[in-house]
């Protein structure tokens, strides 16, 4: 899961310090809300298997995670912000994250233990706002006025059990060396992440895989370091080059999130936004999918049949053409991919309708389309399925609902 500064693995021997590290360790969440905690819960719409299920983090105001119907197979990122009231607003963003496809507005109760509100499903129409100025934040995809497909009360019931072997941390800080003594803004760090806390072989494990085999504090903190070592040489190296042109700041702003989980699976995403000077920054989102009892990564060669690799693109490609509202067979390119055919890539992950394939924004189309999740449904892969796979990693009863899979209602 390494993008361009996810360089946990790396680096080792660093202190920490504590400058703006907040712990909070998962379980049953308190009965106040406390708008300035750090929370990381998973919300089930409170109906029967099928319904809506929302795995968020909240930092502050800040909420971000992943959200999934179980009912159609769709599938994607939640973002928006919770006030101190309780009151939370949330963007549910689907293949590709130009889609806004819904929006959610409710608010928290009995603390955060439920979350009660309405879920508005659109038809979705790709737009993205202009690219950031220099120095800013990336561009958020918004919402256009489009017909309404539906509308509906829910209620959402937390699952404190698939969080409580979670310990989660945040890491905030700032520092204005190397920027000119007016610069207003500072170069900033922003990094809310977890790891496992027990079994220890497994936490073992986790953190030499992911962390440079150091508590996600430390690694934190060597993260953080790194980037500010860097920034700090390249504006000294950018101001003795012409003193004439301004120093922008730099920004680093890093989520963990929980993407789909079960008792032996755990998908673990992670959204890295940076900028390291030039016209924008860059941001993405990586997967990795966790086998718990046995400690390792798994990828589709763990699931598929031999020869899935020629199997899967042209499902992948008639996934595609369905979320953009193409015709069997059309051409991707003449669409506006950049080829007709998708690569397999390594961004793959698990969701209760099937597996999929996601692809960064500019990854195989123009920015204006977003992120794609392409979902294949459980009823497309049955016939390249390794005989008892799903069943060997206690996925049989997931499998088929023959849910839809397209990324978007």
């Amino acid at each position: 899961m390494r993008v361009k500064y996810f360089r946990f693995s790396a680096f080792i021997g660093a202190t920490i310090a504590a400058v703006g590290l907040f712990v909070f360790s998962c379980g049953a969440p308190s009965t106040r809300y406390d708008p300035k905690a750090y929370s990381l819960m998973v919300f089930r719409e409170e109906r029967t298997r099928e319904g809506l299920v929302l795995r968020l983090s909240r930092d502050y105001a800040s909420v971000f995670g992943s959200w999934e119907e179980t009912e159609r197979g769709t599938y994607g990122i939640a973002e928006g912000e919770a006030k101190d009231d309780g009151t939370i607003r949330l963007h549910l963003y689907g293949s590709g994250q130009g889609y806004l496809v819904g929006t959610f507005e409710g608010r928290y109760e009995s603390g955060e233990r439920v979350i009660e509100g309405e879920v508005s499903y659109s038809v979705p129409e790709s737009r993205v706002d202009d690219e950031a100025a220099v120095g800013e934040a990336p561009a958020t995809p918004s919402a256009v006025a489009r017909p309404l497909a539906e509308r509906r009360k829910v209620r959402f019931l937390s699952e404190p059990s698939e969080v409580a072997d979670l310990f989660a941390l945040r890491l905030r800080d700032t520092t204005k060396n190397g920027l000119p003594a007016d610069s207003t803004e500072p170069t900033r760090f922003i990094y809310t992440g977890f790891e496992f806390k027990t079994p220890r072989s497994f936490r073992d494990w986790y953190r030499t895989t992911f962390q440079g085999g150091s508590p996600i504090g430390k690694a934190m903190a060597i993260e953080r370091d790194a980037f500010f070592s860097d920034f700090g040489e390249a504006a000294k190296a950018f101001t003795e080059a012409d003193p004439q042109i301004p120093v922008h700041p730099w920004y680093y702003e890093g989520r963990q999130f929980i993407g789909f989980s079960t008792p032996r699976l755990f998908l673990m995403g992670l959204r890295l936004a940076t900028y390291t000077g030039g016209a924008n920054g860059n941001s993405g989102i990586r997967y990795a999918l966790i086998d718990r009892r046995d400690a390792r990564i798994l990828g589709p060669g763990d699931f598929f049949a031999d020869g899935w690799e020629k199997a899967i693109p042209s499902l992948l490609e008639s996934r595609a053409r369905i979320i953009l509202g193409l015709e069997p067979g059309s051409s991707l390119k003449q669409a506006g991919f950049f080829e007709d055919t998708l690569p397999l890539g390594g961004n793959f992950f698990l969701t209760s309708s099937g597996f999929g394939f996601h692809y960064n924004s500019y990854e195989v189309a123009p920015g204006v389309y977003g992120d794609f999740w392409i979902v294949l449904p459980w009823a497309d892969i049955e016939d390249i399925l390794k005989p008892g796979a799903l069943d060997s990693y206690g996925l049989g009863a997931l499998r088929p609902n023959g849910g839809g899979g397209t990324g978007s209602p």
